[in-house]
């Protein structure tokens, strides 16, 4: 066996938030390697919403999540209220489990039992991260009570990018600024010698991450192709507004559906960021900053986005990453935490200059199922159900699930069936917020179910309630808890 012959220096091509988070992962973990970033304009999305999962990220590369707040005017994000026009009230997808397991079975099986017995029980009162967030309360948990209440972020992508920007170059990152003219081949391999800037520089490397956003210029250079989802995401544009920073500082995103697209609020320490996304042949552009109303400061922004992933993730001798990979609706999940598991996934199969088929293989089907795991919870915002089958109302229109979504909610619709926990950052609660708030109410729950007394299970109805709202009233404030510990510093 010989010795592998290692890579010497890694390109990576786009210098938004997408670039410096790789640069930054590279450059802790391969430090024997010249990283460098080609600093060319990438268009990110101005405001994001994280995942729970996405803490891991910061984990892997030693940030301090207190100053990376304080850094990007970041909150917390406990999870997301959704409403429609049908349903102003809406529901929660909050980031924790609902109770507590009871002789081996699921505590929403029981709940599923006396929902059915007509108790007036809500789901949510035992959801420690529903109750905070309803609250507007936030503690950060210990470790091993995550289960019980996670949380995500919400964060300023430009201030979050240039936060990850100096930790990258205070590393030894490499920065070529300019825009990128054409990628140049090996005629033998097929794979990419170099990036050719339009100023005539020539960026040579051994491994390329295509960071460039939606153009996914080196995935299109070698003739990767893109799978559009459009028939599911329709609201193929997007207007942005400014406004001034909410008085309660609620650690949630906020969802509102409308007939053709949603509307969004996501909160940050020095402002709140209003979108709404449309599609283009249903809704009159100019007309649509008047759905915004007073909600906004300044110009409108717009933008237009193509959702959908692309055919493969890794391609000889490149991988892309967050939204050269793959664009979703972001009401759930986004460019952010499509990237961190890229980058979690490329470096557990780092290559050498070797044959890297297998490797590019597995990275392509870790990526696949985490990005459909996120497109299917997507999309499940938008399941109704008509003369009891599930199917996508959309823009007025009826259409059919992805096989993956209408298996997931048979599953469910039976006897409450939940899948494990999958990729894509989403566990067993996550689905069944999202499948309960939808209205998807299983015929009957799990046989297991019938092997604990009623009386016990009412006792740990109580029990539990009260746990949990006493736990909720001894957090601060989210506000509070922001001020105190990563308050905004310019």
């Amino acid at each position: 066996m010989g010795e592998p012959e290692r890579l010497s220096s890694i390109v990576i091509a786009g210098g938004g938030v997408t670039g410096w988070m790789a640069a930054t992962a590279l450059a802790r973990f391969a430090p024997m390697m010249r990283v460098t970033v080609i600093d060319c304009p990438v268009d990110d999305v101005a405001v994001q919403a994280t995942l729970p999962a996405y803490k891991d990220f910061h984990a892997l590369i030693g940030v301090d999540e207190h100053e990376m707040l304080a850094r990007s005017g970041g909150t917390m994000r406990l999870g997301t209220r959704f409403a429609d026009l049908a349903r102003p009230g809406g529901y929660l997808h909050a980031f924790g489990d609902f109770g507590l397991e009871v002789g081996g079975v699921a505590f929403y099986q029981l709940w599923l039992r006396a929902r059915a017995a007509g108790q007036p029980v809500d789901l949510d009162d035992y959801n420690l991260a529903a109750i905070a967030a309803t609250m507007g309360r936030f503690a950060r948990p210990a470790a091993d009570k995550r289960a019980m209440m996670d949380y995500g972020y919400h964060l300023d992508t430009a201030l979050y990018a240039a936060f990850l920007r100096s930790l990258a170059l205070a590393q030894g990152v490499g920065c070529e600024a300019g825009e990128i003219g054409s990628v140049t081949r090996d005629g033998e391999s097929g794979r990419i010698a170099a990036i050719l800037l339009r100023d005539g520089r020539s960026i040579e490397g051994d491994f390329f991450v295509d960071c460039t956003g939606a153009p996914a210029v080196l995935m299109e250079a070698l003739d990767i192709g893109f799978e559009d989802w459009s028939g599911w995401f329709p609201s193929s544009r997007e207007v942005a507004v400014d406004a001034g920073v909410l008085p309660d500082l609620p650690p949630l995103s906020s969802a509102t559906a409308h007939l053709s697209g949603w509307e969004r609020r996501l909160p940050l320490q020095h402002r709140t960021w209003h979108s709404f996304s449309f599609a283009p042949g249903e809704t009159a552009e100019e007309a649509v900053p008047e759905a915004l109303g007073d909600r906004g400061e300044g110009d409108p922004r717009f933008t237009t986005h193509r959702r959908g992933r692309r055919q493969r993730f890794w391609a000889g001798n490149c991988v892309a990453l967050g939204a050269a990979a793959a664009s979703i609706e972001p009401i759930e999940a986004g460019e952010l935490d499509i990237a961190s598991d890229g980058i979690a996934a490329l470096l557990s199969l780092f290559p050498d200059r070797g044959d890297a088929d297998a490797e590019g293989d597995e990275f392509d089907r870790i990526m696949s199922a985490s990005i459909e795991a996120q497109r299917d919870l997507t999309l499940l915002h938008h399941v109704v159900i008509l003369e009891g089958k599930a199917v996508l109302q959309m823009s007025g229109e009826a259409r059919a699930l992805p096989d993956s979504l209408a298996h997931r909610i048979k599953l469910f619709r039976g006897r409450g069936r939940l899948r494990p926990r999958d990729a894509g950052g989403f566990g067993p609660a996550d689905w069944l917020a999202v499948l309960i708030g939808r209205g998807a109410i299983p015929a009957s729950w799990a046989p297991l179910a019938d092997t604990i007394d009623i009386p016990r299970a009412q006792q740990n109805f109580l029990r539990l309630a009260g746990l949990f709202r006493q736990s909720a009233e001894t957090m601060p404030g989210h506000a509070a808890y922001i001020a105190r510990h990563c308050a905004y510093r310019p």
